[in-house]
This record gives structure tokens, sequence and C-alpha cells, in this order.
């Protein structure tokens, strides 16, 4: 079972978004320390966007900066990807927004897409 510092740490993260203005979120966050990485070197579109959840704790916690977060998200991706022309980004992103250099990256309205759209 997690200690009380670790639900702490975790509890403070979430309610402390953190989000550099020109970068997307991290892949993954360690819940016992709270430190931010992407394990894969990328990250995930349907990941980085899942605007309905956030904008539901936004509204039940009062704290808007979780909505401008995503908010935020769309902002990145639509200027790196070109949304507005396009409407369509690849599933794993760099970053800053980016596409992310492999040969597994495709469009996707499923897996690692579906959030997002």
């Amino acid at each position: 079972a997690p200690s009380a510092e670790t639900l702490l740490a975790v509890k403070e993260t979430i309610q402390q978004p953190r989000l550099a203005k020109d970068l997307l979120p991290a892949s993954d966050i360690n819940l016992g320390t709270g430190q931010r990485q992407n394990l894969g070197n990328f990250i995930s579109l349907a990941e980085a966007y899942i605007p309905l959840e956030f904008k539901t704790l936004s509204l039940y916690t009062g704290n808007c900066s979780y909505a401008r977060g995503q908010e935020q998200v769309l902002r990145i991706v639509n200027a790196s990807q070109n949304l507005e022309a396009t409407g369509v980004a690849p599933i794993l992103l760099t970053q800053t927004g980016q596409t992310f250099k492999s040969a597994d990256n495709r469009i996707s309205l499923g897996s690692r897409g579906d959030s997002f759209y």
C-alpha cells in the first residue's frame, strides 16, 4: 500500500498541474516520486489531449487550470500539425508537438488517436 507521503505527493501533482508553456505533458509520471518523463521518447496523441476528463475535473474542483492545460495542448498540436487545414494528426508526437519519427507512427482514429477526435 502506498505511504501517506506518496499519496500526498500524488495529490499535490494532481492539484497543481505543471505544463510548460510550449510543451506537451509528459507521458509517464512516477506516482512514488512525482517525477515526469517520456519513457518512449514520444507522447501519444490520445494521452496528451483528453479534454472531457480534464474539463470535468475543472468543473468539480473549481480549478480552471486543468481545462486551460487541455486548451494549451490543442493549441500546440494545432500549430505544429496544421489541424485547421488537415483535420488530423499523427498518433506519436514529440514534446513540442512535432511528428515523432518512427515507422510505427501513423494517423489513426483508433488506438492512440481515439480520445483526441
